[in-house]
């Protein structure tokens, strides 16, 4: 059975030249928030849409300016996968 763990996402604004980077520790990782509009679901949609799934990231935050980077260990072998 093989084993999956996200290690790090980041998410880069090559526009605005910006970048929010958020690690996960080997475990259970919950996420959560007070309020609404925090980044809690693009945080989880992001993940989703760097392995090539349509998640419907909205067009308001402005998609086609992004590059996302997620870092991940399978079976202990490091891999990193990017999506523009």
């Amino acid at each position: 059975m093989d084993n999956m763990c996200f290690e790090s996402i980041l998410i880069a604004d090559t526009d605005l030249k910006t970048a929010k980077y958020e690690a996960f520790k080997l475990g259970l990782n919950i996420v959560t928030g007070s309020k609404s509009k925090v980044g809690k679901s693009i945080l989880l949609k992001s993940l989703y849409h760097t392995f090539g799934a349509n998640v419907g990231l909205a067009e308001a935050w402005g998609i086609e300016s992004k590059l996302f980077i997620v870092s991940f260990d399978v079976n202990g072998e490091k891999y990193r996968i990017a999506r523009k």
